[in-house]
């Protein structure tokens, strides 16, 4: 939600701004085009931002599932073998909410290199 407030204050800023004075008719149509692609790109991190969250949340209840029959592990080895299993299966879970962590990351990052290029270029006075 924060990256949509700054983006749109960014993008609403600009277009008040108006530096259509200092561009030339083709810089208008690129700065255009180049604002076109942020609710897509905004969008994007949004689903990510989501996709995260419930990998991370399924890797917390395996986590807990994990803990409890973690405590069980010497009451047999059908027990030891449960917690093993839950283990690998939170650690799995762990590791793609990592995977998708890094990916928001990375996704987020772009944008807010794409969102400076586009104040470098189209937000000149």
């Amino acid at each position: 939600m924060m990256i949509r407030s700054l983006l749109v204050l960014s993008v609403i800023g600009l277009a008040a701004a108006g530096p259509a004075a200092a561009l030339t008719g083709d810089e208008v149509r690129q700065c255009n085009a180049m604002a076109a692609t942020f609710e897509a790109k905004e969008a994007e991190i949004n689903r990510l931002k989501a996709a995260q969250a419930a990998l991370a949340a399924e890797a917390e209840i395996l986590g807990e599932e994990w803990e409890l029959l973690e405590e069980q592990r010497r009451f047999s080895a059908r027990h030891a073998a449960s917690a093993d299993e839950a283990k690998a299966a939170f650690e799995t879970a762990r590791d793609a909410a990592n995977r998708a962590g890094m990916d928001l990351n990375s996704k987020v990052q772009m944008f807010q290199e794409d969102a400076a290029a586009f104040n470098a270029k189209c937000a000149a006075d």
